[in-house]
């Protein structure tokens, strides 16, 4: 009787092993960037096809581009993002602003 009950233990732990490793490998990545275009329009336009065309090629990937305004604003939020516990992935921000992310240790 215990060896018949071990070996369903062991067998419900494999199935449960094989149910989680199905759900890891069919997870997407997220990753948010920040943004800047001193002025919208046309620009986030093609930032936004640019994203869109990168999210075709690898259906793994969802990226959430935020439109955070100019080089100041997009700085802003990001660092409000690290400082609030869920930094985005990606920023562009200008170069002399890494010495700012290097100092909140958020360079990686």
């Amino acid at each position: 009787m215990l060896v018949k009950t071990r070996r369903t233990l062991i067998q419900l732990v494999a199935a449960m092993c094989l149910s989680l490793s199905a759900v890891i490998v069919h997870a997407k990545t997220e990753l948010t960037m920040y943004y800047p275009v001193a002025v919208g329009g046309p620009l986030t336009k093609i930032v936004d096809g640019l994203v869109a065309d990168f999210m075709k090629e690898n259906p793994d990937i969802d990226v959430k581009a935020i439109y955070a305004g100019n080089y100041n604003d997009a700085r802003v939020k990001a660092l409000a993002a690290l400082n609030a516990g869920q930094p985005a992935q990606l920023s562009v921000m200008f170069s002399i602003d890494i010495y700012e992310l290097i100092e909140q240790d958020a360079i990686v």
